[in-house]
């Protein structure tokens, strides 16, 4: 009887570690297009690695860590050396702590960006166009949801007269700066809960 007991339990396991198997397969990722697809058979994405759903611009965004994907290129926010004064740039998503962002809300209704498990919060290089990470002066953010969609917003800064934030459109380098809002796949982004 024992026997018995124990194989129903072995059947279980196994058919639990099977449908969790399914699910991982049925995530769905981010092509080129903007479009949420399902991945290849092999249940990853040959170009970004798996990616849930953006998060609904209709509702106040909670605190928490999320992953910012550029819907023109469909790359992630990433600071590659995770050190200060790197220059940010949008990479292929791969799921690590460089490409996690904590959203972290002020009073006053704006957020500023820390990135994961680092003291370093999202700045603007005074001496550039380009955008970098630094311990001191986070950049403050309003999220603007983006016109005719469901799931994507527009950094607008506080301090930049309103400006923007952009994929610069350079696929060689894939940096990040402000520019005036002009609501197309440059200035609009996905949140996506980090994992």
């Amino acid at each position: 009887m024992n026997r018995i007991i124990k194989f129903m339990m072995l059947v279980g396991i196994v058919t639990s570690i099977t449908s969790c198997s399914s699910v991982q397969q049925a995530a769905r990722t981010v092509n080129n297009s903007g479009i949420l697809n399902t991945p290849t058979s092999s249940g990853t994405a040959k170009k970004m690695g798996s990616l849930g759903t953006g998060v609904n611009n209709a509702q106040k965004i909670t605190m928490g860590t999320y992953y910012i994907i550029n819907v023109g290129n469909q790359k992630a926010l990433t600071n590659p050396k995770k050190e200060k004064f790197t220059k940010l740039r949008l990479e292929d998503f791969d799921g690590s702590d460089l490409q996690k962002w904590e959203v972290i809300q002020s009073k006053n209704g704006t957020i500023q960006l820390k990135q994961f498990d680092t003291p370093n919060w999202y700045v603007y290089f005074s001496n550039s166009k380009w955008l970098s990470v630094n311990s001191a002066d986070p950049e403050s953010f309003t999220l603007k949801p983006a016109a005719g969609t469901a799931n994507r917003f527009h950094f607008v800064t506080s301090t930049y007269g309103g400006k923007v934030l952009i994929w610069d459109g350079d696929p060689n380098y894939n940096g990040t700066q402000t520019a005036v809002l002009e609501n197309n796949k440059f200035d609009q982004w996905e949140l996506v809960p980090a994992r």
